[in-house]
Parts: C-alpha cells; sequence; structure tokens
C-alpha cells in the first residue's frame, strides 16, 4: 500500500517549512510525524489542510507522488454514485463481497475501497 506521509515530508521539508508550522492549529505534532514516516493515515480533510499549509495543492501533490488509479470504476457504478442509487452500489458491493468469498481473493475487497 502506498503511504502518502513520506511525500508530504520530502514536500515541506524542500520549502524549509517545520513541522510545527506545517500543522499549527490542524493537527497534533506527533500525528504530523506518524504520517510523515508512513505509520498512519490522516483524514483527508486533514491532509487537505496540510497541503494548503505548504502551498501545494491536491493536483500538486498527486502529480509529484506519480499516483495513478489503479482501476476505474464502470459507468454505471459511477453514474449511481453521482446519483446516490443506493440499490445498485449495496448490489455492486455484495457482488464483489460474494467474488471474495468464493475466491478468499484479498484484492476482491481491494476494489471496493
Amino acid at each position: 500500500m502506498f503511504k502518502y506521509g513520506s511525500v508530504y515530508k520530502k514536500l515541506r521539508k524542500e520549502q524549509e517549512i517545520t513541522q510545527t508550522e506545517a500543522c499549527k492549529e490542524i493537527c497534533s505534532i506527533s500525528k504530523l510525524s506518524r504520517w510523515e514516516n508512513n505509520q498512519v493515515e490522516v483524514e483527508f480533510s486533514t491532509a487537505i489542510a496540510l497541503l494548503k499549509r505548504i502551498n501545494i495543492t491536491l493536483d500538486e501533490f498527486t502529480e509529484r507522488a506519480n499516483i495513478e488509479a489503479e482501476f476505474e470504476l464502470p459507468d454505471e457504478i459511477v453514474t449511481a454514485i453521482k446519483d446516490e442509487d443506493v440499490p445498485v452500489l449495496r448490489k455492486y458491493a455484495q457482488d464483489h463481497l460474494a467474488k471474495y468469498h468464493a475466491s478468499k481473493n484479498i484484492l476482491e475487497l481491494k476494489i471496493l475501497c
């Protein structure tokens, strides 16, 4: 699993911003340290605030981290998400759970994340 904290740490240090400056009123220094050392993940809203603090947009961070989508969702699922079509999403999740239970292949669950 790719960890983003170490990428953040590198960007923060390039700008000579301390951990104290970066996390002020966003999270604790210990939380930032653990994230930067890939020991924990932070909430998306926290990551966005931390990126903003070091003047990096999510797009810039994504490009810098070389993050690419590992898979594409089927169009019907994207539409169901936009339309908040819970029955379609529930069936999609149940189908993947059934595939996992049949194969015991953990990758069947990854697509649900």
